[in-house]
């Protein structure tokens, strides 16, 4: 069994477009992985909604949230 771990590197690109950057890896503060956590727990997470407007994803949220029957107190 292969298990495959991959890194995505970030650079910058000055103005010009001539020089890039040290590559570097990204990094998340604590505080936004918590409100990931806090997301996940306690909010709807609706990945391939099928919607192009804001007002389109906020129809299907509440439209989804009443059919499950949930109050929608976290909105991301």
């Amino acid at each position: 069994m292969a298990i495959d771990r991959w890194i995505k590197f970030e650079e910058d690109v000055e103005e010009g477009g001539e020089r890039w950057s040290k590559p570097r890896v990204a990094t998340l503060s604590l505080h936004s992985l918590f409100e990931l956590r806090k997301g996940i727990l306690k909010g709807t997470v609706q990945l391939d909604m099928m919607a192009v407007t804001l007002s389109q994803i906020f129809g299907l949220y509440f439209t989804v949230s009443l059919c499950l029957s949930r109050p929608t107190a976290y909105l991301f």
